[in-house]
């Protein structure tokens, strides 16, 4: 045996087990090191691949920069080599494939399209080579990567990943190689599990059923890590299952969570039972068996166990997560003490400052709007008010900064429950023409953001002309109800203001009317799909008028103050939140016709549409349905006022 041959075999024996300190391996890498500068091609090949593969399960220093350097050793070790040897290289594909899954310098979306290449590549080797077993870990790899990727249409991502684990457990014998049989098929549920638009009940029982097969099968076995994963995923799946009124759902849940804790103490995983801990909370807080306050006081102990270790772990975002669900917790006690709204704030005020810290402003958005809804309880309109001013006008230029119009929406979104809440706060403390300012300048500077600019006067309100009547509607976070401001003027000309609480009617009846209760009920989201998937309009139709009599209930004052006021000829909507999107012209009044029927109707989101158009608004073609089933007159007046304000129009 040559000295070269003797040197790698032993230090083939030597990366077989890992280092017992982060000094002996460090000494280790620097050997290598040394190697690769003074070897062949080849020799200097075996040596970069030893390095790389020994920094993926290096367990010392900064995750990120082993990932990063094992990344550039395993690629320097396949540098210019050709098909035939890439492909008898396929172990080492994937290696290279796991570095960029891990990687974090550069972009996510683009070390993600490398590590799909880099599987592939090991998936196309390893079918050359006959490999079974190194398919099946290619395809794990593969269904792992499509689960996290971010470029494409998700539905079809996840549904490629499906199929890589479902291949991956057709490769893997059940009883012979148990370990990838299972790995695949907790993939695969895990894919199940996740939300998309088709068959989320059907998909999320295929995950159940899967879940319970692999924790039968593993109870002949030993592998408890499997184990645990297992318990933690069934839990998960069977606490999203929509279970209506059957319970069995949640107390199983809990069952599986309580399993997965005790593997976790029994392999001395605090993190994992921590995380088992916070599930446990989420399941009693949505437990609709037995008492409500020994189900919300069982999910706070849960709550406060996974706190002590979370405070003590240096993982922030797991932190702030538990925070997040105590201060839930204790709002959802606040019927039976004042001290749990208290005890809820200062949860949600510390969760909130941690978010901001972090740099995770749509998270932080979100504990801001249940802190809000917590002080509006206490009636504490001041604060709501400096928290919206140091949350929204120090951040909202980060709008754009955003990096995909996804992102842009869900912070457009916050931010404007976030002024809504505001605008609640000074209806309550200073009165509508407070309100109507904070609205004027939220709302208005969202719009201009949004669009990419900055206008100097996206805070100036055009007058409300003498025969119109603005209705401006607040949506704030429930169970606050929704608030309505009427504007008008008198047939005088002196501007009037018209404010009213509807209480029993909040974001939680909007929800019923936009979703319904179940997968299948009548709702305003199901009645567009029929439309637009099947070409059926019959539940469009029905929807309609369910919409327009409660909303025509709800907003009764409307009607009223519109009857006494005949001079009002013209109404606007300025909607907020789940309103926008409800067919508010569709109102009825009192068995009356729809207002879109019986004057003119327009809608006003930011508080500025023009009663007539000023100016040319457009240079491009429009094609316009103004009209279609000819059953609206004001639609056919819109269409025209449309035609003239385009070249081009259909």
């Amino acid at each position: 045996m040559t000295d070269a041959a003797a040197l790698i075999a032993k230090l083939r024996r030597r990366l077989e087990r890992p280092p017992t300190d982060e000094a002996e391996g460090v000494k280790l890498l620097g050997v290598l090191d040394q190697l690769i500068d003074a070897s062949s091609d080849d020799e200097r090949r075996w040596f970069q691949e030893a390095k790389g593969r020994y920094l993926l399960d290096f367990p010392f220093g900064d995750p990120m920069l082993v990932a990063e350097l094992a990344n550039e050793a395993l690629a320097d070790a396949l540098e210019d080599l050709s098909e035939a040897d890439l492909a008898a290289k396929h172990d080492t594909c994937r290696q290279i494939a796991v570095a960029f899954h891990l990687r974090r310098a550069g972009t996510a979306r683009a070390n993600l399209e490398s590590a799909i290449h880099w599987a592939a590549q090991a998936l196309t080797g390893a079918g050359e080579k006959g490999d079974l077993l190194a398919q099946g870990e290619a395809h794990l790899l593969l269904g792992e990567l499509y689960i996290s990727r971010l470029a494409g249409e998700r539905v079809l991502n996840l549904e490629t990943s499906g199929q890589h684990y479902l291949s991956a457990s057709r490769l893997f014998d059940r009883n012979e190689q148990p370990n990838g049989w299972c790995r695949a098929q907790l993939g695969l549920a895990n894919v199940l599990a996740k939300p998309a638009l088709r068959d989320r009940t059907r998909r999320l029982r295929q995950s159940i059923s899967t879940l319970e097969d692999i924790t039968d099968h593993l109870e002949t076995q030993t592998d408890p890590v499997l184990e645990l994963q297992a318990y933690m995923q069934l839990g998960v799946a069977l606490a999203q299952y929509p279970a209506g009124d059957d319970v069995s759902y949640n107390q199983r849940a809990i069952r599986a969570f309580r399993a997965a804790a005790r593997l976790s103490l029994d392999q001395g995983q605090l993190s994992s039972w921590a995380q088992a801990q916070h599930n446990l909370g989420n399941a009693y807080l949505d437990c609709h068996a037995g008492r409500f306050t020994m189900n919300r006081a069982r999910a706070i102990v849960h709550y406060r166990r996974a706190l002590d270790v979370r405070r003590d772990e240096g993982n922030s975002h797991r932190l702030a997560q538990t925070l997040n669900a105590l201060g839930t917790a204790y709002w959802e006690l606040r019927d039976t003490g004042d001290r749990y709204l208290g005890l809820a704030r200062e949860a949600l005020e510390e969760v909130t400052e941690l978010r901001l810290r972090l740099g995770r402003l749509d998270e932080a958005l979100g504990s801001a709007q249940n802190l809000s809804r917590v002080l509006a309880a206490q009636s504490a309109w001041p604060e709501i008010l400096t928290l919206g001013e140091r949350l929204f006008f120090d951040n909202d230029l980060r709008l754009k900064d955003t990096s995909t119009p996804a992102e842009a929406e869900r912070l457009v979104s916050a931010f404007g429950r976030l002024v809504d809440m505001m605008a609640l706060a000074a209806s309550e403390h200073d009165g509508p023409k407070a309100c109507i300012d904070v609205l004027l300048r939220g709302r208005a500077r969202l719009g201009a953001l949004r669009e990419g600019g900055d206008d100097e006067n996206s805070d100036r309100m055009r007058e409300v002309a003498p025969d119109e009547l603005l209705v401006v509607t607040l949506v704030p976070i429930p169970p606050n109800p929704i608030q309505l401001i009427m504007i008008y003027r008198d047939p005088g000309g002196v501007l009037r203001h018209q404010t009213e609480r509807l209480d029993g009617f909040s974001q939680y009846d909007l929800d019923e009317m936009i979703y319904g209760e179940a997968e299948d009920a009548l709702s305003w989201i199901h009645a567009y799909q029929d439309v637009h998937v099947k070409n059926d309009r019959t539940r469009l139709a029905e929807m309609l008028d369910v919409i327009g009599d409660r909303l025509g209930q709800e907003f009764s004052s409307v009607g009223a103050l519109l009857d006494t006021n005949p001079h009002l000829q013209h109404l606007t909507w300025a909607p907020s939140g789940a309103l926008s999107v409800l067919p508010l012209g569709r109102c009825r009044f009192g068995g009356q016709k729809p207002m879109n029927e019986r004057l003119p109707c327009r809608v006003a989101t930011s508080l500025r549409a023009y009663p007539e158009p000023t100016r040319k608004i457009g240079q491009g073609r429009v094609i316009s349905f103004s009209d279609p089933e000819g059953n609206l007159p004001f639609g056919r007046i819109e269409g025209d006022v449309l035609k003239e304000q385009f070249p081009e129009t259909e």
